[in-house]
């Protein structure tokens, strides 16, 4: 395989995303020079629903996985306890999930803070 071709293929490519992404990185710009009836405020408009609205679905997943995470802790201390099994997969897979829980929640109360005005 040739890398120089290869690598020179990913950066063509990784410029034409950039070049993609710069209206978008624009938007905010672009909304203080423009009127409040144009498209771009309607388009900034749409953007900060679908973010408000990707937000909620994140802390509502977070607010019903917190259940499983309980009960798979509560699972492997009894069994370790009460039985004497223990088993890898359940102790790690508990790990995992509250550190991607812990993740999860620092993401999402940055944003509730937020909307909650505390910065603003």
């Amino acid at each position: 395989m040739d890398w120089d071709k290869f690598l020179d293929i990913i950066g063509t490519f990784l410029q034409g995303a950039g070049w993609v992404c710069i209206p978008i990185l624009l938007l905010p710009v672009l909304r203080l020079m423009v009127r409040s009836e144009s498209f771009v405020a309607k388009l900034s408009n749409h953007l900060i629903v679908i973010i408000d609205n990707v937000s909620n679905c994140v802390g509502e997943i977070i607010k019903w996985a917190l259940p499983l995470l309980v009960l798979s802790v509560a699972f492997g201390v009894f069994a370790d306890s009460i039985f004497g099994l223990s088993w890898t997969k359940l102790d790690e897979s508990a790990r995992y999930c509250k550190r991607n829980y812990a993740r999860s929640r620092c993401y999402f109360a940055g944003w509730a803070t937020c909307k909650s005005g505390y910065f603003s």
